[in-house]
């Protein structure tokens, strides 16, 4: 049989990669909540305890969350019987939390330059002069999110993660590898945002990242648009429509200046991955027999985590029946590796493994 010819590498994975230098956890070229959630997670967005996966499309695909109870409105209705929060809950003492970026600011990869305008404006201009590039703009600004002693987490994650792995391939249908399952411990979010990748551009591609003024756009609050020359991939968010969906009738503190720091710009997750034995047993037991593979098998997939900026798995004892280990130093800190396209993510693993007998 021929092989077929590779394809291109997709925006989203373009503008992962490229970023992953730049900040610690994955960036997401869908920033914006899924519209079909509830209306209680979209104000919010991405938040601490949520499991899910990254979405083929290079967004962040919430499943359920560990740290509300199970008739939370955020959570779904079915799942497993066995499911207990983790507990005790978050205490705001250990959350870190800070204005990582400041009005106007960008994010871009080595080939891309911003241009200084020749007159004071709020626009943001940039050209790129390699064969392929990003850019994320954050126009208000973004702030950083994260949970301080991931221990309790782990644990829990170790306990549960066979559960996990079996509702939402079994239950729920998703076709999630080995690995594939996250558990977010941190976040960057914006009010707004652009993002764009470049790929392949064999000119120098210009463009141009402005505000649209509110009063002619009929909107309570600024919105952004792209305008570019050359072959470019570009987002821009939230949409008014979303914003207004939120907003009716709502009264809390969400709303912040007609708009909600609900878009995740990057997400920082343990990475779970059960050990190739009870891999093998669950997708018997659900039945499904080996369609799904594990990474580094080589099989084609359309799993973020087969091709992003990955690590390695260390395993430690626990006093549970299963070992759980994370990519952590002494300090706390990532240990981090290169990967194929030579950058580095600040990516967290648990491997759970069975205990001899």
């Amino acid at each position: 049989m021929q092989n077929l010819p590779s394809r291109d590498p997709l925006p989203y994975e373009i503008y992962a990669a490229l970023l992953a230098p730049k900040r610690p956890g994955w960036a997401l070229w869908m920033p914006e909540p899924n519209n079909n959630l509830p209306i209680p997670y979209r104000k919010k967005g991405v938040q601490f305890g949520d499991v899910g996966i990254i979405a083929p499309d290079g967004s962040f695909s919430f499943i359920f969350n560990i740290c509300v109870s199970r008739d939370n409105p955020i959570n779904p209705r079915s799942l497993p019987e066995e499911f207990v929060p983790i507990h005790p809950p978050i205490d705001p003492i250990d959350i870190r939390r800070f204005t990582v970026f400041k009005a106007g600011s960008c994010l871009a990869s080595t080939s891309i330059e911003k241009v200084e305008n020749d007159v004071v404006s709020p626009e943001l201009s940039f050209q790129c002069s390699g064969s392929e590039g990003v850019i994320l703009t954050m126009p208000e600004g973004a702030i950083s999110e994260d949970l301080e002693g991931l221990r309790k987490f782990r644990e829990y994650a170790a306990v549960n993660v066979k559960m996990w792995y079996k509702y939402i391939i079994g239950t729920r249908g998703r076709e999630a590898k080995n690995g594939d399952v996250r558990l977010v411990v941190g976040c960057d979010k914006s009010a707004s945002w652009g993002v764009a990748a470049l790929p392949n551009t064999s000119q120098h591609s210009k463009l141009k990242f402005k505000s649209l003024d509110a009063q002619t756009s009929d909107s309570r609050s600024p919105s952004y648009t792209w305008e570019h020359s050359g072959t470019a991939d570009v987002r821009d968010g939230p949409a008014q429509e979303e914003i207004d969906a939120l907003s009716r009738e709502d009264t809390s503190d969400d709303l912040i200046q007609g708009k909600y720091l609900n878009q995740c710009l990057f997400v920082r997750t343990l990475n779970l991955e059960l050990n190739a034995e009870d891999w093998e047993n669950l997708i018997h037991e659900i039945g499904i027999g080996n369609t799904l593979s594990e990474p580094g098998t080589g099989t084609a997939s359309h799993s973020p985590s087969n091709r992003g900026p990955s690590f390695g798995n260390t395993q430690a004892a626990s006093s549970t029946s299963s070992n759980f280990g994370a990519q952590r130093t002494v300090s706390d800190a990532p240990v981090m590796e290169l990967n194929s396209r030579g950058t580095t993510a600040n990516r967290l693993t648990i491997s759970c493994l069975l205990l001899p007998q």
